[in-house]
């Protein structure tokens, strides 16, 4: 175990205080900030659903839902071009 003054006079970015945070995670601390790796962790994964949720209206239902088809994409594509092609006057 080391205490924070220690790991910043080392050079670490992270150190073991061997108690647990508030929230009761047993991860290292950022020497930086003292904050636990844990609580970070947990505050960027609900920051990310809420940026998505708000964003795109993301949940595990409509990524399932919207799986890319490649054969039409690719058959909407050749289309576009047929057009594009039409209007140059090289069909």
């Amino acid at each position: 175990m080391k205490t924070r003054r220690q790991a910043h006079e080392d050079g670490e970015k992270t150190y073991k205080t061997g108690t647990p945070c508030n929230r009761g995670h047993d991860t290292p601390r950022y020497t930086s900030t003292g904050g636990c790796v844990g609580c970070n962790r947990m505050k960027a994964s609900e920051t990310r659903k809420n940026y998505l949720n708000k964003n795109w209206g993301y949940t595990k239902h409509t990524v399932t839902a919207h799986k890319l088809d490649i054969p039409k994409i690719n058959e909407y594509a050749k289309t576009l071009e047929m057009a594009r092609k039409l209007q140059e006057g090289k069909i």
